[in-house]
């Protein structure tokens, strides 16, 4: 069943969640979602894991769905961090109920977890990456450019030579395009459905590239790769038409980085010709029956 809920930090700052919890089940994957989407659009893939005994919790980030209507879009400067903290905060109350708790993050929800792993790793049974990539001169070049940018007034507007910089340029390959949002999935009628969202596909502000891409250009700092927990098991998924991730280069070059750290279980699926949203692809049964069986085993070997 699908509940919103609350949780409050020791600090006071409260975030919010979805919940999707079946009577009986006991195991729990807990969602970071990706930029400019939310927790609601992780629905389908929630009711089957609850079915294959998994109950499943969506936070909110800030800035993002309608709990966050009056920030939409925005980061403050810790912002990045603040997500990355209230992540953890819901795994460490998702612990006290259940034995085995998995982190899941999507696209930004990802770069969100690879901080989580360099910080935390040890609250977690297994982490699965999806939509993901690796930092490169692109991104700390566009750090660069954000943080000029936030030198200016107006860290609330909408920084439309931002967005051009990342969504603008992901659609390119998939000319001629039917929407601008062609690259997220090659089912029209999830990519609709995004368009459609009015808690989707927005511009955000300067903030936001501010605290985002800056921590997403220092996700690979040694001393943060070298943080990880060695046995954690790590899926990385993508589709091999992904702009996000390079047509998949990205995964490749954060599989080498984990395993150049001695992680030793690390695997990478990529799936032929699927876009950014793998849980929105027209083949998205096969990646949910996936990620379920990767986690089974994984959770299994335990």
């Amino acid at each position: 069943m699908l509940t919103l809920k609350n949780s409050r930090k020791e600090d006071g700052h409260e975030y919010f969640y979805l919940a999707w919890e079946k009577e009986n089940n006991n195991k729990a994957v807990v969602i970071s979602h990706g930029m400019a989407e939310h927790p609601a659009r992780y629905e389908d893939f929630a009711l089957y894991l609850n079915n294959h005994g998994f109950n499943v919790y969506a936070i909110f980030h800030e800035g993002h769905g309608e709990v966050h209507k009056d920030t939409l879009g925005h980061f403050e400067k810790t912002g990045f961090l603040d997500c990355v903290f209230n992540i953890n905060d819901l795994i460490i109350k998702t612990k006290e109920k259940y034995n085995k708790v998995i982190l899941l993050g999507h696209s930004m929800g990802s770069f969100m977890s690879q901080e989580y792993l360099s910080r935390f790793s040890n609250n977690i049974d297994a982490c699965v990456l999806s939509g993901s990539s690796s930092p490169n001169l692109l991104i700390k070049s566009g750090a660069l450019i954000a943080n000029i940018l936030y030198l200016f007034p107006g860290k609330t507007k909408q920084s439309n030579f931002m967005n051009n910089l990342s969504f603008g340029s992901y659609n390119k390959q998939f000319k001629p395009n039917r929407t601008t949002f062609d690259w997220l999935s090659r089912d029209e009628q999830q990519v609709d459905k995004y368009v459609a969202d009015p808690y989707c596909g927005y511009v955000c502000t300067r903030g936001f590239y501010k605290s985002f891409i800056s921590s997403f250009a220092k996700l690979h700092k040694k001393r943060k790769l070298k943080a990880i927990r060695k046995d954690l098991p790590i899926l990385i998924v993508g589709g091999s038409k992904d702009p996000v991730s390079g047509n998949g280069e990205g995964l490749r070059t954060l599989l080498v980085k984990y395993k150049t750290h001695n992680i030793s279980d690390v695997t990478l699926k990529l799936y032929e010709d699927a876009r950014h949203e793998i849980l929105n692809e027209i083949n998205k049964e096969e990646v949910y029956n996936d990620i379920k069986e990767w986690m089974d085993s994984r959770l299994n070997e335990k």
